[in-house]
């Protein structure tokens, strides 16, 4: 998703500076405008162009390793910029190494490290630096990035094991597809020699199986895919697409699972960083990639702003239990851990 980069001023008059996700600066600008904000500009940030760039995201993998380092530099005391350059040269990936140095420069001219990761938003998302810039405000950045960093872990867990799910499903898709171009040629001739009609479903899947061998595979390929990703580009398809993959039979539970599980992980830093319902939300909509939780997410944040607590946003969602939202409004100080939200 999109991100932009948003000036704007709280109800106390405070001038704001952010970086938020979203669809289109017309979308951010009206879910600014529900949190309660008066937006002065919003502007889509900017990356350097072409497909090798270091700007791309890193990799979970990668992701996990730097927070970890992070977290053993901060603990320690040691300085930040420094490391980073030791440890860039430690590195082989090209890639890598030159976001650790570009990482460790900036922190090394006295920059903060919410901003040092702003040159890399495809890889720290706007909940990084709320995250970072809320405990680098009250010295609690080893804290914080713990939380970084076990949220990066389980992302990488659970996207190698999404990806050990999905393999057999996929040898099975592709066997059918294999079975359905060849086999019913042959039936077809077979049956050609006889002259009783065929079955309705056996002439079905001898046609289907004729399509495909002709050319039908390519074509669904070449046009059928590209035409899918156009009209994935239109928040109602979107929508209706999540639906149907959540509806899918073993794997719509599986994802399910998932999505709901990024979003307890993140909610549970941004509760940890004291960040206000409606923010929290906000950030959240665009987490998990989900147009079904964005939009319930979205509504959720409206009714916060207004003055409703995160346990009634949350609860109104539907997406979350009685039992859960109850449990997060009397954690004490709502400081309950991730694994506690993910439960």
């Amino acid at each position: 998703m999109p991100l932009f980069v948003y000036e704007a001023q709280d109800k106390d008059g405070t001038q704001r500076k952010d970086v938020v996700a979203g669809r289109s600066v017309v979308d951010v600008s009206d879910c600014l405008s529900q949190r309660g904000l008066e937006v002065s500009s919003v502007e889509k940030l900017k990356r350097e162009a072409g497909p090798f760039t270091s700007k791309r995201f890193i990799g979970w993998r990668n992701l996990t390793y730097l927070n970890h380092f992070l977290l053993t530099a901060s603990k320690n005391q040691l300085p930040l910029g420094t490391s980073l350059k030791v440890l860039a040269g430690d590195k082989e990936n090209r890639r890598i190494r030159t976001v650790l140095e570009e990482l460790g420069a900036k922190l090394e001219k006295g920059g903060s490290l919410e901003l040092a990761a702003a040159l890399y938003p495809d890889s720290f998302s706007p909940v990084f630096s709320k995250v970072v810039r809320t405990s680098e405000g009250d010295q609690e950045l080893p804290h914080a990035l713990n939380g970084l960093y076990v949220y990066c872990a389980g992302m990488q867990t659970r996207v190698r094991s999404l990806k050990g799910y999905l393999m057999i499903p996929a040898i099975l898709l592709f066997i059918l597809l294999m079975i359905l171009i060849d086999v019913p040629h042959g039936f077809a001739k077979i049956f050609s020699n006889f002259d009783a009609a065929l079955p309705a479903p056996t002439r079905i899947v001898i046609n289907l199986g004729e399509f495909l061998r002709n050319g039908g595979a390519l074509l669904i390929l070449f046009a059928g895919l590209p035409l899918l990703f156009i009209l994935s580009r239109f928040e109602s398809v979107r929508y209706q697409l999540e639906r149907f993959k959540m509806n899918l039979p073993v794997l719509g539970p599986l994802h399910e699972a998932m999505i709901m599980e990024r979003f307890c992980r993140v909610l549970a830093m941004l509760v940890s960083s004291k960040t206000d319902a409606a923010e929290s939300l906000h950030l959240l909509s665009s987490v998990t990639g989900s147009a079904v939780v964005r939009r319930q997410t979205l509504k959720a944040m409206a009714q916060a702003a207004s003055g409703g607590k995160l346990k009634d946003s949350l609860l109104a969602t539907t997406l979350f239990s009685s039992t859960y939202c109850w449990a997060l409004h009397n954690s004490p100080k709502q400081e309950i851990s991730e694994a506690e939200l993910i439960s």
